[in-house]
């Protein structure tokens, strides 16, 4: 079977990206000796760290995971120690929770999402399912640690490789703006790893209230501003500006280039159709830099996730030029 082995500290950075790519076999579990741990996969992908490929002979799991799969639920998130399952209408929810609690010891909490991320703030609608009755938690990602409330913010422990992607681009003496920061996560990675200042704009007040505790608990310098980043991104000159908000970014970008310095780089997400995703945020660049009488070069694209059966979410990063 074949596996790829990585350096034990890469080893959480590297089960995620494998899941996020669809190459992490399910139904074997991983191997480790004295210096690497080995992960089943299904196919090559690239890492950004060193790895090599070879066959091993994995372990199979033990019944959990077949089990799981004939209740429909062949993946899951994990916040913290908070499972979330999404009902496909293919098993029994209830009987799913109960094999997550006794066979994955870190999950202490089962949710259930019960339809998709609505209101101003795009909150995940869930419900309890299983365990101890709460949806906040503390969720642990590239070294930093962040309290959530699932029912109260927003947060993808899907996006882990993006905000390292992001992470690998900000240079020292470089101010960033963070508009829909949420918790924090990318203003908070940034800040630990970068000298810097960063600057996280957030409307929802619990997540803000969140965020700051994060904060503290990271001992980072992040400045928290709450409230509408239209109003409040004008107040800055940044030379990189990350805006995470896929469903209504293009309702900022006046303001985020009114905010951008003579090279600024916009990182720019958006949801587009599948096969053809980076059309719609293409055109709202051009656009509003043809509004704001600024040249925009694309630097770089990318499809991040499956949002749902025909649409993706897609990254587009781009610089931005006075005429």
């Amino acid at each position: 079977m074949l596996g790829i082995g990585v350096e034990k500290k890469n080893a959480e950075r590297a089960k995620a990206i494998l899941r996020e790519n669809g190459a992490l076999l399910s139904g074997y579990g991983a191997k480790s000796d004295e210096k690497r741990v080995y992960f089943p996969v299904s196919k090559r992908i690239e890492l950004p760290f060193p790895h090599s490929y070879s066959q091993k002979i994995f372990p199979k799991k033990q019944h959990g995971a077949r089990s799981l799969r004939e209740q429909g639920l062949s993946s899951f998130d994990i916040v913290g120690d908070i499972a979330v399952l999404e009902d496909r209408g293919k098993g029994d929810v209830k009987k799913a929770a109960s094999i997550l609690l006794k066979t994955n010891p870190r999950i202490k909490t089962v949710l259930l999402k019960t339809g998709g991320r609505t209101g101003e703030f795009r909150i995940q609608q869930v419900k309890w399912l299983a365990g101890k009755k709460r949806t906040k938690t503390v969720h642990k990602e590239s070294g930093c640690v962040f309290e959530v409330d699932l029912a109260r913010a927003y947060f993808s422990p899907r996006l882990s490789t993006e905000r390292l992607r992001v992470l690998a681009k900000v240079k020292d003496g470089e101010t960033v703006l963070v508009p829909f920061a949420g918790v924090g996560p990318y203003a908070i990675i940034i800040a630990k790893n970068r000298k810097c200042r960063v600057v996280a704009i957030e409307k929802n007040k619990d997540a803000v209230a969140s965020m700051r505790k994060n904060v503290a608990a990271n001992r980072v310098a992040v400045e928290v501003v709450q409230g509408d980043a239209n109003a409040i991104l004008p107040r800055y000159k940044a030379d990189r500006i990350i805006m995470p908000l896929p469903h209504g970014a293009f309702d900022f970008l006046d303001a985020a280039l009114k905010a951008a310095k003579d090279g600024c780089v916009v990182h720019y997400y958006s949801i587009g159709e599948r096969g053809n995703p980076f059309e719609k945020p293409l055109k709202e660049i051009r656009d509003a830099c043809l509004r704001n009488r600024k040249k925009c070069r694309i630097a770089g694209k990318r499809v991040l996730l499956s949002y749902s059966a025909g649409l993706e979410r897609a990254a587009v990063d781009f610089t931005v030029r006075r005429l």
